[in-house]
């Protein structure tokens, strides 16, 4: 759905993906990115390289990346640091949508490129998902949310959303967000 990726860079210095599970999707941006150096940020990131035949363990026994436990909203990174942040479907599982939209563009330098897919919820989706399913994501966000984050730091080099048909659950999600920007010199 990010078009293979094709707009990255064939190399870059450094890569973070934050709410990245044991699989990432670092797996994927590598068949057209290369990054010297790959952080993986997640809570359970300490849980999830302990799970045989995934990604993320893979990685760390070669020790080609660096683990980092924290929540997105507390990033431990320099400003302006990273190439390249991307951030897939985590936003609807922290604690504030708001703090981890600052953090992640704080940490990506000038220039570096952002990436974020996120399903996307209305009210008519919120009414149609069954009761408990909000404990494991509470926070609902629609293409409208993004703009004043995106708009004002970023170029555009991708931004669609998709139908819902195409989505994880089409049955919950009108859509899902797919972006890539370049950060802008100066906001």
């Amino acid at each position: 759905m990010f078009d293979d990726y094709n707009f990255l860079p064939a190399k870059i210095e450094n890569a973070l993906e934050v709410g990245c599970g044991p699989y990432t999707n670092m797996r994927l941006i590598q068949n057209a990115c290369h990054p010297a150096h790959i952080y993986l940020s997640d809570p359970l990131i300490r849980t999830y390289v302990k799970f045989r035949m995934t990604f993320v363990n893979d990685m760390y026994r070669k020790a080609a990346c660096f683990l980092d436990d924290h929540p997105t909203e507390k990033l431990p990174f320099a400003d302006d640091y990273f190439d390249l942040v991307a951030m897939i479907n985590v936003l609807d599982h922290v604690q504030d949508a708001e703090a981890c939209m600052r953090s992640i563009i704080r940490v990506t330098r000038p220039g570096g490129i952002i990436i974020i897919g996120q399903d996307l919820t209305n009210e008519d989706d919120l009414a149609r998902q069954p009761d408990g399913l909000q404990i494991g994501h509470p926070i609902t966000l629609d293409e409208k949310w993004f703009q004043p984050h995106l708009e004002k730091r970023f170029d555009s080099i991708l931004n669609k959303v998709l139908p819902k048909e195409s989505g994880w659950a089409p049955e919950w999600h009108y859509g899902t967000l797919i972006y890539a920007g370049k950060k802008r010199l100066r906001a």
